[in-house]
């Protein structure tokens, strides 16, 4: 009897415990299927974000800080500054039109380097991933562009400084570019900058677009140009380059033209260009 009510007790104290027991593992259970949960939403939204962003100009990715209108920004500041510094210092020793001609060959120059190169490494990327056999980027499986941009974006740094000093020797090799023998800090500086501008406008995706050579006496156009000193119906020549957000995409940024000045209110030549915000 005594046996018996002793069984009795040692079940009623050993059933709260195996319950508890019981519950732990339930709620350890639930978190780990909650964790796992929040792991996938993740990587849904991720890909989702992957498939919405990538090579579509329509759809901003708020999380790059080079995103277009950043680029944009950018761009006009390099005019601004950079540009405008140049042709301070120099519009006493060389015609302005030479200046503003120099200036732009620079910058596209500049690009058609950082053009050129961006092809070049994006091949060998493919290559390590061996993606060999790929036609041509659209054929790409999706998410595979975004991720080369990301990885670029993390080496920006780095690239920037080396193609910095191979646009140099480039530039010094090819040419006999009239500003570079001043070997003046504001010149390095400008095309540093343009370096920097340049490569990240060839790595967006898709890339951005200029316009380097508006052909004279084309008639002037207020929704693509902003004039530079002179006043007039048709463009003389471009000073600085349109940008557009991709290739047949709206203008990005407006370029700088010259006009040929045979209206009669024309103005005469100034002595700086406008840094008006492009």
């Amino acid at each position: 009897m005594s046996s018996s009510k002793a069984d009795k007790k040692s079940v009623v104290t050993t059933l709260p415990k195996e319950a508890e027991e019981y519950l732990i593992g339930l709620e350890n259970e639930n978190k780990q299927l909650k964790d796992e949960k929040k792991y996938l939403l993740s990587r849904l939204s991720q890909v989702a974000g992957v498939l919405m962003t990538e090579d579509n100009p329509n759809i901003t990715d708020l999380s790059d800080v080079n995103r277009p209108i950043n680029l944009g920004e950018d761009l006009s500041q390099i005019y601004d500054d950079e540009y405008t510094d140049i042709f301070v210092q120099l519009k006493e020793k060389e015609c302005e039109r030479d200046i503003h001609n120099e200036m732009l060959s620079i910058a596209e120059r500049c690009f058609r380097f950082c053009d050129s190169q961006e092809k070049e490494q994006f091949e060998k990327i493919l290559n390590v991933f061996q993606f060999n056999d790929v036609a041509n980027r659209q054929s790409l499986p999706r998410g595979v562009i975004k991720h080369v941009k990301e990885l670029r974006t993390l080496s920006l740094k780095n690239t920037e400084a080396n193609l910095e000093k191979e646009f140099m020797r480039h530039l010094i090799s090819k040419t006999k570019q009239s500003l570079l023998k001043y070997d003046d800090e504001s010149v390095k500086k400008y095309i540093s900058k343009c370096v920097s501008f340049f490569w990240k406008a060839c790595i967006q995706t898709p890339p951005l677009k200029f316009d380097f050579n508006v052909p004279p006496g084309t008639p002037f156009d207020s929704a693509v140009h902003r004039k530079c000193t002179v006043n007039g119906p048709n463009v003389a020549y471009t000073v600085w380059p349109v940008v557009y957000l991709h290739e047949n995409g709206p203008v990005l940024v407006k370029g700088v033209v010259q006009c040929d000045g045979k209206l009669a209110d024309s103005k005469k030549e100034g002595t700086k260009p406008s840094n008006t915000k492009l």
